[in-house]
């Protein structure tokens, strides 16, 4: 009996001094570039999004611009887009290795392409926040929460430029190469949502995707004693 503890106690040693990679390693940041359209079941919920995300103001003057009835028309056929992208770190919770934060910034321009003109750009944070392993393991999901700051670019006799800042969220997908390996689902439409409304799709850049991996394998090698 007293052999046996002796032996699985050399066995918790070894495994232990088996974690000698530091936490930085078990850090992952990438850059991906992004377009992304509207999809609105209806005008009314166009208007409750858009004016949430640009603010009331901001939401007359583009009407004003547009056209009450033009912009949603230009929205539903595609003809005002989105061009984005963003960095994103990934960072393993030093204590409990089924934990992991997300966090990053992003920058995209609201694009009218009958007039190849910007409507509004805006610079974004994707807020840190806590995820744990099954986002990627069986969830394939992450929901990143988002707060943005707008600015107007077309021109408007008279009206200030109105700043506003307002939150909304994005799923971005993943998907496993191999066993433990993940990365974005590059192949997949991704989801803006606003007030738990799913009002546009984003779709990522595939140049380079192969390289651009997360892997979650070996975890046992990273330290945990911080």
């Amino acid at each position: 009996m007293l052999q046996k503890l002796m032996l699985l106690t050399l066995a918790l040693l070894f495994l232990q001094s088996c974690r000698v990679a530091p936490i930085q390693m078990a850090r992952v940041t990438q850059i991906d570039s992004y377009k992304q359209t509207y999809n609105f079941k209806d005008e009314s919920q166009a208007a409750r999004a858009l004016e949430k995300l640009m603010g009331q103001k901001n939401w007359e003057i583009l009407i004003d611009y547009l056209g009450s009835s033009e912009y949603f028309q230009e929205l539903q056929s595609k003809n005002i887009f989105v061009k984005g992208s963003f960095v994103m770190s990934i960072t393993l919770n030093p204590k409990d290795h089924n934990r992991f934060l997300v966090e990053g910034f992003g920058r995209y321009y609201v694009v009218r392409n009958k007039t190849n003109e910007v409507l509004f750009s805006a610079d974004y944070r994707i807020i840190e926040k806590q995820h744990t392993i099954d986002d990627f393991q069986k969830k394939k999901v992450l929901n990143v929460d988002v707060q943005h700051s707008m600015i107007r670019h077309f021109p408007t006799e008279g009206e200030k430029n109105f700043y506003h800042e307002a939150p909304f969220n994005m799923n971005i997908f993943v998907t496993s190469t191999t066993d433990g390996v993940y990365t974005l689902n590059y192949d997949k439409e991704h989801e803006l949502v606003i007030d738990g409304e799913v009002v546009g799709n984003m779709y990522f850049a595939k140049s380079l995707a192969q390289q651009k991996l997360i892997d979650l394998r070996d975890m046992g090698y990273v330290k945990n004693d911080y």
